[in-house]
């Protein structure tokens, strides 16, 4: 039987003779070396990750030459949770998202002699980075499920919903709280009886729409920014959710059920009047009014040889000009507008982990 000690020697040995013999091979000599001195490299492209916490994020961006191709999606994020519903500040230099955080809990005694296996568990986070994707900061729920935030204009502060110090720890009541660009000085705005949730900002800072189960159905509401005043503007016996301001203040775009088999984009004003339909498809969601005040940005599914799949679209406000700017497999969903209204930020699971990208849309 070969000795512990033996073997090492022959290993040692073995990596001597590698980067003795091919010194012009210059590419095997380094990932040899790297491999006989315990190091590790990423595969595929994929950047090395670092711990942090409970969390796990990349060193370094993804190696994209330019940032942003015409027509091509670039990923921004690379973690081991899932990203959901991008939104960009209002200077274009950072992105909130939803980030999902796997956590594993440790291991604690043992059972019939056998240690207890750690268990894995997700929460729900509001994190921020850089429009390249790096310098990743994540926020800290005092619940689970912080979702859906929103940069208010003056990028002082983001707005979100979440569960945490929901009654009798219902998970699905959630609340609209805000909270300092640092995640700081996080406070409720909102508490009610029914969920409240997907807030957005109206474009002069003054008011939050958001959508609201407190009438027995999700309508969408519009309330001040401190949380007082809160009106209902739809009322239509459908559910309505994801409100996106008009770069004018005057309309508010959302998605609705209210035709059964499809679901649709609407506009209306904000005293509830002028409610007319833009898009129907299956599927319709996440309507992001572009900063021109021209066209809407919104996923659909599509169906392809049987197979379903959801797609990004953008459409003239009147309802004109349908075009598709995603075709790739995978499922693309929350559109989001730079300010300059040249690129589109998105949620993709195209490499089975949900992560956030970004495209430019051009005219």
């Amino acid at each position: 039987m070969v000795n512990k000690e033996d073997m090492r020697l022959y290993v040692e040995r073995s990596c001597l003779v590698i980067a003795l013999s091919m010194p012009l091979v210059l590419a095997f000599v380094l990932v040899a070396a790297e491999g006989c001195e315990g190091g590790s490299s990423s595969d595929s492209g994929v950047p090395a990750f670092t711990p942090l916490g409970d969390v796990r994020y990349p060193t370094a961006p993804p190696p994209a030459e330019s940032y942003v191709k015409a027509g091509e999606p670039v990923r921004l994020t690379w973690t081991e949770g899932h990203e959901r519903n991008p939104v960009w500040s209002p200077d274009g230099r950072r992105i909130a998202f939803e980030c999902q955080v796997v956590r594993r809990s440790a291991p604690i005694g043992e059972v019939m002699n056998r240690p207890i296996t750690p268990s894995t568990y997700i929460t729900s986070n509001i994190c921020v980075m850089n429009a390249n994707g790096t310098g990743i900061e994540r926020f800290d729920a005092v619940g689970c499920c912080d979702a859906g935030p929103s940069w208010s204009p003056d990028g002082r502060r983001i707005a979100l919903s979440t569960s945490r110090g929901s009654n009798a720890g219902d998970i699905y009541r959630d609340d609209i709280y805000l909270m300092n660009r640092n995640g700081s000085g996080i406070r409720r705005i909102t508490s009610a009886e029914y969920s409240n949730g997907t807030p957005a900002w109206s474009p002069d800072g003054s008011k939050i729409a958001f959508h609201s189960w407190s009438g027995g159905q999700s309508d969408i509401y519009v309330m001040n920014a401190d949380g007082s005043n809160p009106t209902r503007v739809t009322s239509t016996l459908d559910n309505k959710y994801k409100p996106s301001w008009s770069p004018d203040g005057t309309q508010i775009a959302f998605a609705s059920g209210r035709t059964y088999d499809r679901r649709a984009i609407f506009v209306v004003n904000l005293d509830g009047s002028g409610e007319r339909m833009v898009h129907t498809s299956s599927g319709a969601q996440s309507p992001a009014w572009s900063p021109d005040g021209e066209r809407v940005a919104f996923a659909s599914d599509v169906w392809e040889d049987g197979v379903q799949n959801r797609e990004i679209f953008v459409v003239n406000v009147d309802g004109t000009g349908l075009t598709r700017l995603t075709n790739r497999p995978g499922w693309d969903s929350d559109p989001a507008w730079s300010p300059d209204g040249r690129r589109i930020v998105f949620t993709s699971n195209v490499l089975g982990n949900s992560e956030i990208y970004v495209m430019e849309v051009g005219r």
